[in-house]
């Protein structure tokens, strides 16, 4: 199998955008919380619509897959997460949920 050239360009690209959102996500003057926020995120549709590469699966296969790989994984996450925050190992220690 042929290793796939990386694009530095869309990687540098990609490092710009992290920083923004870091960035945007700071104390910063609302001007330049604005023009961060105008286009960082579009930043990323471009990127991953560059990067996008059609293949001939039937939308079945792509749900099926899709579901696989992202609900399998949040539904563990979650039912682990409701365990430790829901059901304490003694009676002495009440976990408090924030409602």
């Amino acid at each position: 199998m042929m290793a796939l050239k990386r694009l530095h360009w869309i990687d540098n690209l990609r490092g710009f955008g992290m920083i923004l959102v870091v960035w945007g996500h700071m104390n910063i003057p609302i001007a330049l919380e604005t023009i961060i926020y105008s286009f960082h995120m579009p930043l990323f549709f471009f990127i991953s619509g560059y990067l996008y590469k059609k293949n001939n699966n039937s939308f079945k296969e792509v749900v099926k897959k899709k579901a696989t790989v992202l609900l399998i994984p949040y539904f563990f996450f979650r039912d682990t997460v409701f365990a430790f925050w829901h059901c304490p190992l003694d009676n002495s220690r009440r976990v408090m949920a924030i409602t």
